[in-house]
Formats: C-alpha cells, sequence, structure tokens
C-alpha cells in the first residue's frame, strides 16, 4: 500500500508540475512573460529539497528566464541541488551553449565533458561531441575538434537525422587534418562546500526578491482596486446628489408655477379703474401700438391656413384674435398690452372661459 501511495503521489506531483510548466509556458507565448515566471517562481519555493519536482521547475524557469543570468543560476543550481534530476543532462547541454553564445568556447568544454562522461547513452554521447566538436573549431583546435566528429558520427542514432546533417557539414572542415581524441576528463571535482553554500544563497537571495517583488504587485493591485471601489461610490455618491438637487429643482419650479396661476385667477382689474385693465387699442389699419409690449398667445401652428381657422373660431366666441408672424410657426395672439400685469389678466379672464395660453412678449 505504501508504494502505491508513494507512486501515487510522484504521479499526481508530476502533472501539478506540467501544469504548471505548461500554464507558464502559454502566458509567455501569449506576451505576458511576467505572469509565466511568477507561476514557477512560486512552485519553486513550495518544492521540497533535491525532488525531481525542483529539478523539472528549475529547468524550466531558467528556459523562461528574462536573461541569460537568471536561467545559468538556475541551471547551476539544478545540478548542485537536484543533480540526479533527469532535467541534468539537458542543464549542462544549456550551460554549454550559454557559453558559446558569449564568445567563451573554453568556458563551456567542462559542462560538456562532463556530460560526455556521465551520460553514456548513444544520443547523449553524439549531443556532447557535437557541441565540443563546435568549441574546438572556435578555439582552432581543429584536430580535437575533428576528432570529436569522429565520435558523433560513431555514436549518433539512426533517427538523429538534423544532428547527423550538421555534424557532416562541420566535417568539411576536416579535410587534411589528423584528428586527435577530445580530452575527457575522468573526474570532475565536485563543488566543496563554499561553492554550494554560495549557490544556495545566491538562490535564496533571488527568491527573496521573487517574493518581495509578487509582494509588492500584490499590495499595487490591491490598492488599485480599492482606488476604483473608492472611485464608483464617489460617482455614484454624486449621481444620486444630482438627481436629488433636479427633484428640488422641478418641485420648485411647479409650485411656482402653481402659484403663479392661482394669482392669475385671483387676481381682477379695479372696477373702479377700468382704463388700466384696458389693452392697448391698437389703430384703425389694425397696425401694432407703439406702446405694445405683450400679448396673451392662444396657438402656434405650422401653416397659415390652420392659423386663419384658429382666428375665426375664437373670432366667433368673441376674442379679437389675429396671426401673428409670416413664417411657420404662425400664433394666433388676441390683444396688446403696455404692461405684463395687463396681460395676465387677460389670460384670466381667457382661462375662465375655458381657453389657456400665456403671456407672450412681443419682439421690436
Amino acid at each position: 500500500m505504501c508504494v502505491v501511495d508513494a507512486t501515487t503521489l510522484a504521479a499526481q506531483a508530476a502533472t501539478t508540475v506540467d501544469q504548471a510548466v505548461g500554464r507558464a509556458r502559454a502566458l509567455v507565448e501569449a506576451g505576458d512573460g511576467r505572469a509565466g515566471r511568477l507561476v514557477l517562481d512560486s512552485l519553486v519555493r513550495q518544492a521540497g529539497v533535491a525532488t525531481p519536482a525542483l529539478g523539472e521547475l528549475l529547468y524550466w524557469r531558467g528556459l523562461l528566464a528574462e536573461s541569460s543570468a537568471d536561467a545559468e543560476r538556475d541551471w547551476r543550481r539544478l545540478l548542485v541541488e537536484v543533480p540526479m534530476s533527469p532535467r541534468a543532462e539537458d542543464a549542462l547541454l544549456r550551460l554549454a551553449q550559454l557559453e558559446q553564445l558569449r564568445g567563451r568556447p573554453a568556458a563551456s568544454r567542462p559542462y560538456l565533458e562532463r556530460l560526455a562522461r556521465d551520460f553514456s547513452e548513444p544520443a547523449s554521447q553524439a549531443r556532447a561531441h557535437f557541441w565540443l566538436a563546435k568549441a574546438y573549431f572556435d578555439e582552432n583546435d581543429r584536430p580535437r575538434a575533428c576528432g570529436a566528429l569522429d565520435v558523433v558520427r560513431q555514436r549518433v542514432p539512426s533517427n538523429a537525422v538534423e544532428l547527423r546533417a550538421q555534424a557532416e557539414d562541420l566535417r568539411t572542415r576536416c579535410r587534411g587534418v589528423t584528428a586527435v581524441a577530445p580530452l575527457i576528463a575522468s573526474t570532475t571535482a565536485a563543488p566543496n562546500d563554499d561553492q554550494r553554500a554560495a549557490t544556495l544563497r545566491d538562490a535564496q537571495r533571488r527568491d527573496s526578491l521573487v517574493r518581495d517583488s509578487t509582494t509588492r504587485a500584490a499590495q499595487q493591485q490591491a490598492a488599485r482596486e480599492q482606488a476604483e471601489r473608492e472611485a464608483v461610490a464617489r460617482a455614484e455618491r454624486e449621481r444620486v446628489e444630482r438627481e436629488r438637487l433636479e427633484r428640488e429643482r422641478l418641485e420648485r419650479e411647479r409650485l411656482e408655477r402653481e402659484r403663479l396661476a392661482r394669482e392669475a385667477a385671483t387676481s381682477t382689474p379695479p372696477v373702479t379703474a377700468p382704463v388700466a385693465a384696458a389693452p392697448v387699442v391698437p389703430p384703425a389699419d389694425g397696425a401694432r401700438p407703439a406702446s405694445a409690449r405683450y400679448s396673451v398667445q392662444l396657438a402656434a401652428v405650422n401653416t397659415r391656413a390652420d392659423a386663419d381657422r384658429l382666428v375665426e373660431r375664437f373670432r366667433g366666441r368673441g376674442i379679437d384674435a389675429r396671426v401673428d408672424g409670416t413664417g411657420a410657426p404662425f400664433r394666433v395672439r388676441t390683444g396688446y398690452f403696455a404692461t405684463r400685469a395687463l396681460a395676465n389678466v387677460r389670460l384670466a379672464e381667457l382661462k375662465a372661459k375655458g381657453l389657456d395660453g400665456f403671456v407672450a412678449e412681443l419682439t421690436p
């Protein structure tokens, strides 16, 4: 039962790592490299010491790293902390390739020699010696480069078509060269305690920086979300306040209209002073009197014919109506008044007869 449980747990851990790596790769490929690396950073901190999961996570975090220095740090840590990881071979090759990209072929050879010494599979031997040949060529050591290519020809698997083709292409530089077997040291000094401690301190320092960065990012995100919530709440309060003020304004206007209507309905011209309530009498030719400033408007229509019909209807009810204006809207009005008060008196009289209208100020 214990064996089964251990196997099950190992399978679950591998599945979790595979899923995390897949998610991180998808984020990086989508252009969000920082988020992809944070996924792996979190799992690296949680992984146990010298576990296969740690080796796999360090390899992929190095592969997706933002800089070559970060990649080198993770791959070197993998070799120190998880030397038996299935990814150790890949880490050695990646470190060697990194040194060759930097133009330091001699610095790449120790990784390739360790790869050739520690991994005896034909494919591993072929890969190690192919990159050794490139390093020797870059160092202008053609005899050993050609000797490494001899090993590639002997060990390359039949299905490694591309590697075989690349090696044969390099072999064109071996014409007239006597091949010499490459130098593969029989032992490689293991990292001493100081080196291990330095590597661990470096890894811990990097993880601490990542944690701090993650914490700061989370705090900044929380601050942004809080600011957004406050802005939304503030906008809602302002909206409610604007609506309240608008309701109050509309209510004041309604009350004012009702008050004016009541005053107009109750105000009558003094019986003893009928002259004050009399409208301005127009000249005999029907022209507008010079002193007239106000009139009572009864209607406004779009056509002159409709306006004339309304005038006839009002005149039939004893109201001296007329049409003002030569273009739409045609205004149907009655009376000429020198003051608004006189016009309001006439408006009240008309409303008492069931008509509606308002006092209009005449334009010059």
